[in-house]
């Protein structure tokens, strides 16, 4: 229970761990309940994950906020295409030779009546709610198959002990087709990312690379030392303050940009947005606007990431102007372009920070 408190700090996904223990003791082990032992269980599990629950005290519990308004069923709508979409990407990312074998394992043992062996019975009570609530869900709400992934993991003995019980020469084969299969889309996701010419994604301007998702791993090294040069030569020649920040207006790009961009330069990543498209970087933005220069800033916008600078931040700064263009480039073909703006004559307001601004 030490362990499902740490799984809990490291992803909220772990609370079906005492789902899953819980329906358990409901339904086999209800004397449980009278013993000292169960509520000792909780409590290390409570006391484990108290920095997040004295953290969301002191924040309206804003985690869950987010989270419920990520998956909370506000309409019954039917989604077909997100369930379709959360049906099939769950069978995609457990891999289809690993998901055929784990359903085949939990039929086998039912089978068998070896499911009521005790770990392989709490293993199905973690997994199956977990799995079935994202699938109800996505009937009326989009979600991500990749949340599914904790619940599939769960399963994997299913499979393994189906492997061990059925002697069929060809199971060998089928093992080695999960790992080829597993092994070509890590191998065709690096050459894509690296080496595909060009974009997946749009070919028009300014939106270039849009809905390209292999983007997000290509280009940030370059733009880095790009970035680098037009700074130096900026504050050499007095255009920009020497602790001028960069500002972004959502996480996901802001994060290459902290990496690749800030961190080498000894600057700071501001974000200039809502709670829902910064995410910790509201409550980075507390201590990090304090040691900023903010008259003037960067703003680095990618074509397939395009915004309006203008429209975006012309309520704060009062000059906005194009400094650079860098281009992208794949297999000697342009994938998408990044876009640097000078922002000058700050007029001292800064967006409004609110936790409930979503």
């Amino acid at each position: 229970w030490g362990s499902s408190g740490l799984c809990i700090m490291s992803k909220v996904h772990g609370i079906f761990i005492w789902t899953g223990m819980g329906l358990y003791i409901l339904f086999y082990k209800r004397r449980w309940f009278r013993l000292p032992q169960f509520y000792v269980s909780l409590t290390i599990t409570v006391l484990l994950i108290c920095p997040i629950l004295i953290w969301n005290i002191q924040n309206s519990f804003i985690t869950y906020h987010y989270h419920i308004d990520r998956v909370a069923i506000h309409d019954f709508k039917l989604n077909t295409n997100g369930f379709l979409r959360e049906l099939f990407g769950q069978i995609t990312y457990t891999n289809p030779v690993n998901f055929v074998l784990i359903i085949s394992g939990i039929i086998f043992l039912r089978r068998k009546n070896e499911i009521r062996f005790t770990p392989l019975t709490v293993f199905l009570l973690i997994a199956l709610p977990m799995a079935g609530v994202l699938l109800v869900t996505s009937i009326f709400r989009d979600t991500l198959p990749h949340w599914s992934g904790p619940a599939y993991v769960t399963l994997i003995p299913f499979a393994a002990i189906y492997l061990s019980s059925v002697k069929f020469s060809f199971f060998p084969k089928i093992i080695k087709g999960s790992l080829a299969l597993c092994s070509f889309i890590l191998l065709a996701g690096v050459i894509i990312t690296n080496y595909y010419p060009g974009t997946l994604g749009g070919k028009n301007n300014p939106e270039m690379g849009k809905r390209d998702v292999t983007l997000d791993m290509h280009g940030w090294k370059i733009l880095g030392k790009e970035f680098s040069s037009l700074y130096a030569k900026d504050t050499k020649a007095g255009i920009m303050p020497y602790n001028c920040a960069l500002i972004s207006n959502k996480w996901f790009p802001a994060a290459h940009e902290d990496y690749y961009i800030c961190l080498p330069e000894g600057i700071q990543l501001i974000g200039f947005g809502s709670m829902i498209d910064l995410h910790h970087y509201m409550w980075m933005n507390e201590w990090r606007k304090r040691i900023s220069d903010l008259s003037s800033v960067y703003c680095i916008v990618p074509s397939n990431e395009f915004y309006n600078v203008k429209e975006k931040y012309g309520a704060f700064y009062g000059k906005i102007y194009l400094a650079a263009v860098f281009n992208d480039w794949r297999g000697y073909i342009l994938a998408r372009r990044f876009y640097i703006y000078r922002l000058m004559n700050w007029n001292g307001k800064l967006p409004s920070f609110d936790q409930s601004d979503s």
